[in-house]
């Protein structure tokens, strides 16, 4: 493996800011250290599908890459999440492909009494569909769906009190994997072009980017890891549109200050370099997962991506269920959105582990006494890097809520606790451009 050029470039993962014209040097995002933790996500024990109806491979709802779905077909479904334990949440969101029609969300802390806390109607086009609510405790949250037309969901996050800044750590002989744009994973947005208008809200904390209408030719987002981390595969979703998508990988990047003293970057700089890893989206699924020919070590991380002609040459894609005619829709009117993003790479466990407990409001537990199954290659979200963390996430997190960790499908119950922020810097190696596209 060998390092990313060295050189100064627009990417970085995490917080995002406004950015000027593409002639002009984009001005640095504002900083966004602590953000809001997906408590929905299966890497923490005993969080799962409680049960479903109506949707075709449910447990890819909360599944972290934005290329795994769960299908919907016209009328009504539904799905129950168990959550670890009782917690405060009051945002829910989703990455959809094609349906439409109203979900409504319920809570219940013991799945007999249930409470209506939110009810959203959406569009074929929306990708990224937020429903917000007065803050409720809960340990079971239901999602009744009731579509007119078929799609995909994925995604599901659930958020609310519980939030962590960056996990701090070694990673530099981390074997196991973890989604480094995750608030512990700790990759924040720090520059993007056009600037999303959503900057500040709950929904960017799980890589929900909603960007105006512009005639840029394409989407430009550069996030900053926690550390050097090694990164394996970035899966997104977005418009569904043909769409080509380009990752660039950097040690450094050739900011300035500018006369108010504020961190800019010359987008000129991507000009001359060269993607770690590209893939083409031809048919507009809305999705992509894209891989080098071998992992790559980087502090910055840019992706790009640009509107292509329908037809491109592409590598084959899986049309999730669907005929790939279907997917294909132009991008709205409004402007364009992210849907979510997965960047899988090292992380040290110990740190994961730490930030998890911390966050959740219990104790760490050393790696390998508890053991867990926290490998995020089986389980990715939207617009999400993955990187390597230790299997040993999803025991401690257990511990950090309260349990024992050794037994995922015994439920219990307990109540939330105080949320305490850590910070790190994860460290690791890598190499090797080359492109593929994989939608599995």
């Amino acid at each position: 493996m060998k390092s990313a050029p060295f050189i100064t470039i627009l990417a970085a993962l995490g917080t995002i800011g406004a950015v000027a014209p593409a002639s002009a040097a984009w001005v640095r995002l504002p900083n966004q250290e602590v953000r809001s933790i997906n408590l929905a996500t299966e890497q923490i024990a005993q969080t799962g599908i409680e049960s479903s109806k109506g949707i075709g491979q449910a447990a890819n709802l909360i599944d972290e890459d934005p290329t795994k779905v769960a299908t919907l077909s016209a009328g009504q479904a539904s799905a129950v999440i168990r959550l670890n334990s009782q917690q405060y949440v009051d945002t829910i969101t989703l990455s959809n492909a094609g349906a439409e029609g109203v979900v409504t969300v319920s809570g219940s802390a013991d799945k007999s009494s249930w409470n209506a806390l939110s009810q959203v109607s959406f569009t074929s086009s929306d990708v990224a569909v937020s429903a917000r609510f007065a803050s409720a405790q809960v340990r079971y949250v239901r999602l009744d769906f009731e579509t007119s037309a078929p799609g995909a969901i994925t995604n599901i996050a659930i958020l609310g009190s519980a939030a962590s800044a960056a996990a701090a750590g070694d990673n530099s002989s981390s074997n196991g994997k973890a989604n480094l744009a995750s608030a512990i994973g700790g990759a924040r947005a720090i520059y993007a072009s056009p600037a999303p208008t959503n900057l500040g809200d709950k929904e960017t904390s799980v890589n929900i980017l909603r960007f105006p209408q512009s005639n840029q030719p394409a989407k430009t987002l550069v996030y900053e890891l926690s550390g050097t981390s090694l990164v394996d595969a970035i899966s997104l979703s977005y418009d569904r549109s043909p769409t080509q998508v380009d990752v660039f990988a950097f040690d450094q990047l050739p900011e300035k200050k500018d006369w108010r003293g504020k961190l800019t970057l010359d987008p000129a700089f991507l000009d001359t370099a060269t993607p770690v890893a590209s893939g083409v989206d031809s048919r507009g699924l809305g999705r992509i997962k894209v891989k080098p020919s071998s992992s790559f070590s980087a502090q910055y991380i840019v992706i790009r991506l640009q509107a292509i002609a329908q037809g491109a040459a592409a590598v084959p894609a899986s049309d999730f269920g669907f005929e790939g005619s279907q997917l294909i829709a132009s991008t709205p009117p409004g402007g364009s959105t992210i849907g979510g993003l997965l960047i899988n790479g090292a992380f040290s466990s110990v740190a994961f582990n730490q930030a998890v407990a911390n966050a959740l409001g219990g104790a760490a537990t050393t790696p390998g006494t508890q053991p867990g199954s926290g490998n995020l290659d089986t389980a990715i979200t939207p617009l999400i890097g993955y990187g390597a963390f230790s299997s040993d996430y999803r025991a401690s997190s257990a511990v950090g809520l309260g349990n024992s960790g050794t037994s995922p499908t015994t439920p219990q119950v307990i109540n939330n606790t105080v949320v305490r922020p850590v910070r790190g810097q994860p460290i690791g190696s890598g190499s090797s451009p080359n492109a593929s596209e994989s939608n599995p």
